[in-house]
């Protein structure tokens, strides 16, 4: 995933970047090894994962900066980066129209923003015989936060295009996506009474997922005056 979406950032040395939603700073680590003269900038809202990211040793010739912040509320000045990058952070966000917005805001014109995003499409329970605010409230207290689940693709993208932000490559990943989400069960996978609802919600997650009804993308948006 990482060499996949990078490709799409198409990035050059030089570059200011930011990596929204940066984890544990891999992704960061990746283009510290191939570029140099880079001006990093990796943000997190979990403190936690930004004190190991820290722990990552950057070449001299490149500069990072770890914050912790809001992806919808980015300390970060008006037009101050060429390269935005998001991995598989964006349907934890609060809005996907106020991060959209803070790109249009960040990023300076002709800037790339590059995202590996999960999308549950709007009619995706039609198959499973769940409400939707039932199926919202439990992949919430479960994965989340995870604020508006349904999606579809078209509307994301018509979403960006009124921040100014334009779809210029984009790579279906769904069908090359193996599911990993009965992790969230290790050292318990027999599920106990109180992982119940837990088992059942990945249950249902696998089952969309294999129905191509949860959809992954890597795509990148050019910022567009």
């Amino acid at each position: 995933m990482n060499d996949l979406v990078l490709s799409l950032l198409d990035v050059d040395d030089g570059m200011y970047i930011a990596d929204v939603g940066c984890g544990f700073g891999g992704s960061l680590e990746v283009l510290n090894e191939h570029h140099n003269a880079l001006s990093l900038i990796g943000l997190n809202i979990d403190r936690c994962q930004i004190e190991i990211a820290q722990g990552i040793q950057f070449s001299h010739t490149n500069s990072i900066m770890w914050l912790q912040g809001d992806g919808c509320k980015l300390p970060m000045r008006d037009s101050s980066l060429d390269r935005v990058l998001c991995l598989e952070a964006l349907p934890h966000f609060d809005s996907r129209d106020a991060f959209f917005g803070e790109m249009e805001r960040v990023l300076r014109p002709g800037g790339l923003l590059a995202l590996a995003d999960l999308l549950i499409l709007p009619q995706a329970l039609a198959t499973v015989g769940m409400t939707s605010e039932r199926f919202a409230r439990m992949l919430d207290r479960y994965f989340g936060p995870w604020i508006s689940p349904f999606d579809a693709l078209n509307a994301v993208d018509e979403m960006a295009e009124r921040r100014n932000l334009q779809v210029i490559n984009r790579i279906d990943a769904t069908r090359n996506t193996a599911p990993t989400f009965r992790v969230a069960l290790y050292g318990d996978p027999t599920g106990s009474a109180s992982q119940q609802g837990l088992q059942e919600m990945l249950e249902i997650i696998i089952h969309l997922h294999r129905l191509g009804q949860i959809v992954h993308t890597y795509t990148s948006y050019r910022l567009v005056s």
